[in-house]
């Protein structure tokens, strides 16, 4: 990130686009999308951790959805 964007990733811009927080906080985040009546979801994490964090999505998060 470039220094002069700093200021505008803030906790809040963060959490208003973003799944962000424990297994069970990315569930409920996913459940009210869910019943908003969206049907996708991006999963789009950094390169350097694209496997670990698909790796933790199938695991934790999609079996909350079987």
């Amino acid at each position: 990130m470039v220094p002069e964007e700093r200021t505008f990733v803030t906790p809040e811009a963060i959490n208003a686009i973003c799944m962000v927080g424990s297994e069970e906080e990315i569930i409920d985040q996913v459940r009210a999308v869910e019943n908003a009546g969206i049907k996708e979801i991006n999963i789009m994490p950094a390169a350097d951790y694209a496997v670990e964090a698909f790796r933790d999505f199938a695991e934790k998060i999609i079996p909350a959805f079987r």
